[in-house]
């Protein structure tokens, strides 16, 4: 049948939204993606804009090479997300842009995944300390909040063992992703009224994804209330990112407890702490140069010693200390698999998302989306009565 004569008698046709969202979420220019599918830029832009719509097998190409299925492209988004939210990226720099949208892409996917598995699950209550709407924060006030969160969530002043288990528990979505961006790290959001973190897999250093998270949570305590005009302004997000680097610092090593375990500028001692409070050696050093333990004398004879002895790159242990991991959403696809509410193969049919992509946001292999049968664990969540 003719495609056209398809779309007229199904109604089935291409969302020009929809493939916007794709190609961004997949980083592809009009122009790359017209190369790859075969067809001109203005062809691209003639579909993204509504003008006209591709024929069948320009589409299957379309499916194919921005890896999504066909329902993606001809069905409404499902609920949950807002693509313009205020999202906390390190940089806005125009080349970064294209990257931005990718990342911005992602996180509303994950807000749909969420809203999904929510509505079936009882996820985790957003639990988070109210701080005062301001455009700056005093170096004494963010360590106020940071003992403060701590306080809320029942913590004392010692380490933290596992820092994604921690904000999973108190309402986060985390997610690991593959940037495929060397100089991303993280980035952070609201959605739905629920903070979302995402960590890049590629850095596998574990201190330093855990100090990541520790920073964005930062940004969603102190920076909740700030516009994407006023996170994107220069200045401001200097500003802001000094001080999430404040607030992951003071979080992760509370002055107090800190402090007192920290008996000589010597630079072995550190490795010892960092065994213990699983924060970077140069960070913690930063740390105590902040903290008045150090003056910037013996801050930069540390730091000369770490370069010295070629370990600013790559401290000791970063190979030892186990890099967490993410698990309630690959939790709730377990828990509702296997408790026959829906099989995990229905999630690709409900929320128009290939099993690749469901896979990457869930933190879980690609078979648990394709397979019929999801094998059970033991859930630290309930269903939804």
């Amino acid at each position: 049948m003719d495609f056209e004569l398809f779309q007229f008698e199904t109604g089935i046709k291409l969302i020009p939204a929809r493939l916007k969202e794709a190609r961004e979420a997949k980083c592809f220019t009009m122009t790359e993606l017209a190369s790859l599918v075969d067809v001109t830029p203005s062809a691209i832009s003639a579909f993204e804009a509504d003008i006209k719509q591709p024929e069948w097998n320009t589409l299957m190409r379309i499916s194919d090479k921005l890896e999504q299925p066909i329902s993606f492209f001809t069905t409404g988004r499902p609920e949950g997300g807002e693509p313009t939210a205020t999202a906390f990226f390190r940089s806005f720099k125009s080349r970064r842009k294209i990257y931005n949208k990718m990342l911005r892409r992602w996180s509303v996917w994950a807000a749909q995944f969420a809203k999904y598995v929510g509505t079936m699950v009882n996820l985790p209550p957003v639990e988070i300390p109210e701080v005062e709407y301001k455009l700056e924060h005093s170096e004494d006030e963010i360590e106020i909040i940071a003992t403060n969160c701590r306080r809320l969530w029942g913590l004392a002043d010692g380490p933290i063992a596992n820092m994604v288990a921690l904000l999973e528990s108190r309402g986060f979505i985390v997610i690991r992703s593959e940037f495929r961006v060397s100089d991303i790290d993280a980035f952070s959001c609201w959605q739905d009224n629920r903070p979302y973190i995402f960590l890049a897999t590629d850095k596998n250093c574990a201190v330093r994804s855990r100090f990541d998270a520790a920073h964005e949570l930062g940004h969603m305590i102190l920076h909740r209330h700030l516009s994407q005009d006023q996170v994107e302004d220069g200045d401001i997000l200097n500003q802001i990112e000094r001080e999430a680097n404040r607030f992951a610092a003071a979080f992760l090593l509370p002055a107090k407890t800190f402090v007192s375990e920290i008996y000589s500028s010597n630079l072995r001692q550190f490795i010892s702490l960092k065994s213990r409070w699983k924060v970077a050696m140069a960070a913690m050093i930063y740390r105590c140069k902040d903290l008045g333990v150090f003056d910037e004398r013996q801050y930069i004879n540390l730091r000369k010693q770490m370069s010295f002895e070629g370990i600013i790159k790559h401290e000791p242990l970063d190979d030892t200390i186990a890099i967490e991991q993410p698990q309630i959403i690959s939790q709730c696809v377990k828990l509702i698999a296997a408790s026959s509410i829906k099989q995990a193969t229905d999630f690709v049919l409900d929320l128009h998302l290939s099993a690749k992509s469901l896979a990457a946001l869930a933190g879980c292999p690609e078979s648990v989306f394709t397979d019929e049968k999801t094998n059970p664990d033991i859930y630290p969540l309930a269903l939804k009565q």
